[in-house]
């Protein structure tokens, strides 16, 4: 069996309707590993999204820089 992978350039999920969105797509489609750059967050909101994502996840690079 194939290993899905994907990666998405997002510009951001500060605005939680695009947020859910992305999540939601994430899932549907259900790849093996998703990688989603460009999330622009800051560490205030980190545990947050791993809470709405409620799957093991892993964030790199925190910061709200563009």
């Amino acid at each position: 069996m194939e290993t899905q992978i994907i990666s998405l350039n997002v510009r951001g999920l500060g605005n939680a309707l695009k947020r859910k969105h992305v999540f939601e797509w994430f899932k549907i489609n259900s790849f093996d590993i998703m990688l989603i750059q460009e999330i622009h967050c800051t560490d205030d909101v980190i545990n947050s999204w791993k809470m709405t994502w409620n799957d093991p996840c892993v964030f790199s690079g925190k910061s709200s820089q563009k």
